[in-house]
């Protein structure tokens, strides 16, 4: 059942620690000093590159994994060796793990008989739960007379017809086609509202995590790189590897050259000027070095006649023009050759028409949609 209604907070993780051994007797770190917490009623994503230590965090949580050091506690008791069938998790994996004998109302109600549930309860509670996901009516099939988004609802109504607390989710939509993968996100997120239980969901696609998400937390290398809901992050990314992961970006380096009352004056390495706004809480100084986040779609062709902002400009040339449907891609090159990707709407391209290779170009941007981060030698994204 869920009581998860008692407790503000479902999962807490202090400074969790994994390692794991390497075939050549080494060892691999891949969580490193992991602080998170989640709370009830909550759709957090963990979000990542393959590797970081999403899935492991995961299997922590879920008790198939144990930490080496640190302290997991769900619904705030201790939980580091709590075995995974008392705890008030539930999984929902990649592969569904459905069970190909059994028909998809058995299926359902398998963690019901296990529990002894009446047969009255549990008839009643799998037909709910497959009206919930739109599967009422095939209770009689097997998995194997199911499509893969129809299996998927399956594994779900699995997991969450004995209301559990909290419902893992470890990239189950990697394997459904495009249409049906955003189709099922939004269900996902009607779903978690419905139950009013906590979300956590994994997942290397950052559309599917801003789409679904109250909470993003961003981890490479086994740390978190950031946490904080879909617009902070995607709009004030922490560092360069968040800024590089969500959305496309431009990422330039540059240098203040001078400070304006409200504005900072930027210099690239390539000696393009730009002009943004000041970070807030920070101290700037003529010659601290930064990098410039500037996102391809904030760009515009024409200055705005708002008044309310400032925009400022850059000149060149189009590089190159690409056509990806709503959208036109510029590959951009600056007077002093610094190359920039730039969105622009299909529709917005009408008039004046489409540009090519070598067209001279404005661009004009809203100062306040720079973002500045933390300078990094040699930084991979």
């Amino acid at each position: 059942m869920n009581d998860s209604h008692n407790f503000r907070s479902v999962v807490t993780l202090n400074n969790a620690v994994k390692y794991y051994r390497t075939p050549e007797g080494g060892s691999v770190k891949a969580l490193d000093g992991i602080n998170l917490q989640v709370e009830d009623n909550e759709f957090v994503t963990l979000l990542g590159p393959s590797g970081c230590g999403k899935t492991t965090l995961l299997r922590i949580i879920s008790g198939f994994e144990s930490l080496d050091s640190g302290e997991l506690q769900v619904l705030g008791k201790k939980a580091n060796d709590i075995p995974a069938h008392h705890r008030p998790v539930n999984t929902v994996f990649q592969s569904y793990a459905l069970f190909p004998h059994l028909n998809i109302a058995d299926n359902v109600g398998y963690g019901l008989d296990v529990q002894g549930v009446l047969r009255t309860e549990r008839n009643r509670r799998v037909a709910e739960t497959l009206e919930m996901v739109g599967m009422q009516g095939m209770e009689k099939r097997k998995p194997s007379q199911l499509s893969g988004g129809q299996q998927q609802r399956v594994a779900l109504a699995r997991a969450i017809v004995n209301r559990p607390t909290l419902l893992l989710l470890d990239e189950p939509l990697s394997a459904l086609d495009r249409n049906l993968r955003q189709s099922m996100q939004l269900e996902l997120k009607r779903l978690q509202t419905e139950l009013k239980i906590s979300f956590i969901f994994v997942t290397h696609d950052q559309e599917e995590a801003l789409t679904m998400s109250d909470r993003i937390i961003v981890l490479n290398g086994g740390k978190i790189q950031q946490n904080g809901d879909p617009t902070a992050v995607y709009d004030q990314p922490a560092n360069r590897f968040v800024a590089g992961f969500i959305g496309e970006s431009n990422l330039i380096d540059v240098c203040i050259t001078n400070i304006a009352p409200h504005h900072l004056i930027l210099t690239s390495s390539a000696g393009d000027v730009f002009t943004a706004t000041m970070k807030a809480g920070v101290t700037h100084q003529q010659g601290q070095r930064w990098q410039l986040l500037l996102r391809p779609q904030h760009f515009l062709l024409q200055k705005p006649g708002d008044d309310s902002a400032q925009y400022a400009r850059i000149d060149g040339v189009v590089q190159q023009v690409i056509f990806m449907g709503k959208d036109i891609e510029i590959i951009f090159h600056s007077e002093k050759n610094e190359s920039l990707k730039v969105l622009i709407g299909n529709r917005s391209l009408t008039t004046p028409p489409l540009f090519k290779s070598g067209d001279p170009i404005t661009l004009w941007y809203d100062i306040a949609s720079c973002h500045l981060l933390p300078y990094q030698e040699e930084a991979h994204v």
